[in-house]
């Protein structure tokens, strides 16, 4: 298990608000992978889609926010906040609101790190809030003290 897997574990999965997880490059490409059941990289990624130029398209501003694929999964972007706060940020932090159906994602783009967080949470319990607040705190944990 690498130390991104157990850090994504600790601080996004037992919140029990996040069903998946994952870190990517500003690029999309997914990098580190974890989920509370499952293959966690079932869950976030799909060699049959081009997911990770969908993920970094969600932070393309030189287009409407449209679609983004995670695991397979279609997403629609329902909203980008490009004032997102994340404590010791220096660089623009960016969260976007996916809804797809049962499943809700949230992704949170540090424009200073070069890094894209995700959080995959379940619509039907309605844990797209929970789930939100959970990412920005573990992004606040990058910056240390």
């Amino acid at each position: 298990m690498s130390d991104w897997q157990t850090s994504l574990e600790a601080n996004l999965i037992s919140t029990g608000n996040v069903l998946a997880a994952g870190l990517a490059y500003s690029n999309g490409e997914i990098f580190a992978a974890a989920a509370a059941d499952g293959d966690a990289w079932e869950q976030l990624y799909n060699p049959d889609s081009n997911e990770a130029e969908t993920i970094a398209k969600v932070f393309d501003f030189s287009t409407p926010p449209g679609l983004a694929w995670i695991g397979g999964h279609k997403y629609t972007v329902s909203s980008r906040d490009t004032e997102a706060e994340v404590e010791g940020a220096s660089g623009r932090a960016v969260l976007a609101v996916l809804q797809g159906g049962e499943k809700g994602a949230s992704l949170l783009y540090l424009e200073d790190l070069g890094q894209i967080l995700i959080a995959v949470h379940d619509e039907t319990r309605r844990l797209g809030g929970a789930s939100r607040m959970a990412l920005l705190s573990y992004a606040s944990s990058f910056y240390g003290e």
